[in-house]
């Protein structure tokens, strides 16, 4: 029973209250109550609405700018250095020098160098959150060739840099343009420390295949040597044993004249000859001791020279020298001897103080580490990348937008003023029936 007495009451109390609001007729929305309600508050109205905006210009005030710049850069011009390495030629190619730049331009650690400038020891970790902030305003985005979806560029040409930052529009743009040349120097060291490395390398390894092959070439001269020797020692016992065997046939040559010198005095003794005759002569004088036949009466028998002759002749064979008994016949000998020992390939392999000029390779090894030795200086002034636009003019403003903030602002004042009146009304009423 109570239940149903105090629904009974809600219903009377809502009809009542139909009954006293103007708005509802039929329950239906009485439009012209409304907006004679919303005239009657209109000086309310525009205190609101010009109080909100009033607020809202003066945070706009106070609310920093944030600018945008934007650059569009691409691979240097200068084409990549002729260097005598094949390992460093990558280094040096504008696609190379162009992937570093972008590397170090996606890099928070090259954007916290550049901004550590000439400063002083290290940023705080509030400096660093800061810092943080700045970096994800930058972005780095392939302008050519035309990125596909899904797929990264891995050799980009043309790189678009968009830079978000506060304080004005010449200090974005000088941060940006700043950092973009920070990076062009940065990565320029870098490769060029890298070539100096890769020269470093290769002059190592030329150096050492030039030992190599010196090496080769000195093995190679005294195996030439050694075998040179062995031929020039064989060739010399074969000598030595010709001028033995010279020398042995001569002094028995000798012995057997000495023999038959002697036979013949013995001979001529014998028969009293003692000075040079004839047959005739032997004949005429009817020696009846001679005891030799002669059975050649073309060739004169030794011993009708005489004693005296024969004599001499057997003293000068005594006494000559072997050195001069056979020294005609040994010249021959001696000289080809002389001519093994005087070999010019072997003294001048002996002579060589080294096999340079002999490797057939070593010119042009030592040509490319000329050329080594001149190119490590000519990567001074090397760019990475060449700029297509420059930032100056391109920053704007891109936050707060006042003017869309102001007309929004004052688009919500006057509902929340309108709201506010009709609301403010309604409890005069209130109080009024009350």
């Amino acid at each position: 029973m109570q239940e149903d007495k105090t629904a009974l009451l809600a219903r009377e109390f809502r009809g009542r209250d139909k009954e006293q609001s103007p708005y509802f007729q039929n329950d239906e929305i009485d439009l012209l109550g409304l907006l004679h309600d919303i005239w009657d508050q209109r000086k309310f109205l525009m205190k609101i609405v010009l109080a909100v905006t009033l607020v809202a210009f003066l945070v706009l005030l106070v609310l920093p700018s944030t600018y945008q710049a934007r650059m569009d850069i691409g691979q240097a011009d200068s084409v990549a250095l002729v260097v005598p390495v094949a390992t460093g030629q990558d280094l040096l190619t504008r696609s190379y020098r162009f992937g570093i730049v972008s590397q170090y331009l996606k890099s928070f650690d090259s954007w916290v160098t550049f901004r550590q400038g000439n400063r002083e020891g290290a940023f705080t970790d509030e400096e660093l959150q800061g810092l943080q902030g700045e970096f994800v305003g930058l972005s780095v985005q392939v302008q050519a060739p035309k990125p596909i979806k899904g797929k990264a560029v891995s050799d980009p040409s043309v790189l678009r840099i968009s830079y978000r930052g506060g304080g004005d529009n010449t200090s974005v743009e000088q941060r940006l343009t700043g950092f973009v040349l920070f990076v062009d120097k940065k990565a320029a060291a870098y490769v060029e420390q890298e070539m100096e490395v890769v020269i470093q390398k290769a002059g190592k390894e030329i150096n050492n295949k030039i030992g190599l092959l010196r090496h080769a070439a000195s093995v190679d001269r005294g195996n030439r040597i050694t075998r040179l020797l062995a031929q020039q020692k064989k060739d010399l016992e074969q000598v030595d044993m010709e001028i033995s065997a010279l020398k042995a046939s001569v002094l028995r040559s000798r012995a057997v004249r000495l023999t038959r010198l002697q036979e013949n005095y013995a001979i001529a003794e014998s028969l009293g000859i003692k000075l040079p005759t004839s047959m005739d002569n032997i004949s005429e004088r009817n020696v009846s001791n001679l005891k030799v036949m002669v059975t050649d009466q073309t060739a004169m028998p030794v011993y009708l020279l005489g004693t005296e002759v024969l004599a001499k002749r057997i003293q000068i064979l005594r006494e000559i020298s072997d050195k001069k008994l056979y020294a005609q016949q040994l010249q021959p000998l001696l000289e080809k001897r002389e001519l093994l020992l005087g070999s010019s390939e072997l003294n001048g392999l002996r002579a060589r103080k080294d096999d340079d000029a002999y490797i057939a390779e070593l010119p042009g090894l030592l040509s490319r580490l000329q050329q080594l030795d001149a190119y490590t200086d000519d990567l001074q002034g090397v760019h990475a990348l060449q700029v297509y636009s420059a930032a100056t003019g391109s920053g704007h403003k891109i936050k707060p937008k006042k003017a869309l903030i102001l007309a929004t602002t004052v688009l919500l004042s006057c509902f929340l003023a309108v709201a506010l009146a009709l609301l403010r009304t309604a409890l005069q009423r209130r109080r009024e029936s009350m």
